[in-house]
């Protein structure tokens, strides 16, 4: 389910709307997703998975792990995730930009 070839990592540049396209259609495809939860409830842990990648000036996912479950907190609204479920989507949302970038 790699799909590397559908989003925009070129000079810098990040299709976070294209991004977010591609969660909504694939989430419920990958091992994480519980039956019976939206894409809204997916939805802040795939933008701070994306967020991390972005802002995270290379360090790894593990590394960022203190200032992303305080993240978490803060923005995840009425999501029915709690922080374990949500990393995994947040883990995957994060290697799938990390991957997009290095076919680059």
């Amino acid at each position: 389910m790699s799909g590397h070839a559908d989003i925009a990592i070129t000079r810098g540049f990040v299709d976070f709307d294209g991004e977010l396209a591609f969660w909504r259609e694939q989430f419920s495809r990958y091992p994480f997703f519980r039956p019976g939860l939206e894409f809204a409830d997916y939805a802040p842990a795939f933008k701070l998975g994306i967020n991390m990648f972005l802002h995270g000036r290379g360090r790894g996912f593990d590394e960022q792990s203190a200032q992303v479950i305080k993240a978490y907190d803060r923005t995840r609204g009425e999501s029915r995730l709690d922080w374990h479920e949500a990393c995994a989507a947040a883990v995957a949302a994060w290697r799938r930009m990390r991957e997009t970038a290095v076919a680059a």
